[in-house]
């Protein structure tokens, strides 16, 4: 092989290696991107949030980016299938995702919490919870209180948990 093939082959592995890192599972539950929480406030939602998916089995995970303009029941859709967000076999994750420079704020929801938690409660749970807090300017109560209110549901649905 001559230099330009080498070259060519190197760049084509820097680019799967950079695709695979963009998509890989989040290693924590809470993702601020958007950089809205505060440390403290990141890290306590984080031990709620797995404390919560170690008791009930279903998993909360929280994303928070900037800009994305794309179609958000897609994207969304997407991050849940490719993070494997939930128990696979009971297909029960949930994403929380706030984008705060475009004001988007989106709950998606595995095939196996919609019956708990169908679109018109994750609409609501986004109006009623999260837009009021979310516009004095308090993303971490916004996040907690529906997260509460998610887990609430998810312990009626799974009294027994997992």
């Amino acid at each position: 092989m001559n230099t330009r093939n080498n070259m060519l082959l190197l760049l084509g592995l820097a680019l799967v290696f950079l695709i695979a890192c963009a998509q890989a599972p989040a290693a924590r539950l809470v993702n601020d991107e958007a950089q809205v929480l505060t440390i403290e406030q990141r890290d306590n939602l984080e031990t709620k949030l797995v404390d919560f998916s170690n008791t009930n089995g279903t998993q909360i995970v929280v994303l928070t980016q900037n800009g994305i303009t794309e179609n958000l029941n897609h994207y969304c859709a997407n991050i849940i299938e490719t993070w494997g967000i939930g128990q696979a076999e009971k297909n029960n994750g949930v994403l929380l995702f706030i984008d705060p420079l475009e004001r988007n704020t989106y709950l998606a929801t595995g095939t196996g919490t919609q019956v708990w938690l169908p679109d018109n409660v994750a609409k609501r749970i986004i109006d009623n919870q999260m837009l009021p807090a979310f516009k004095e300017g308090n993303y971490y109560r916004g996040i907690v209180d529906a997260t509460d209110i998610i887990m609430d549901l998810a312990y009626r649905a799974y009294p027994n948990g997992k």
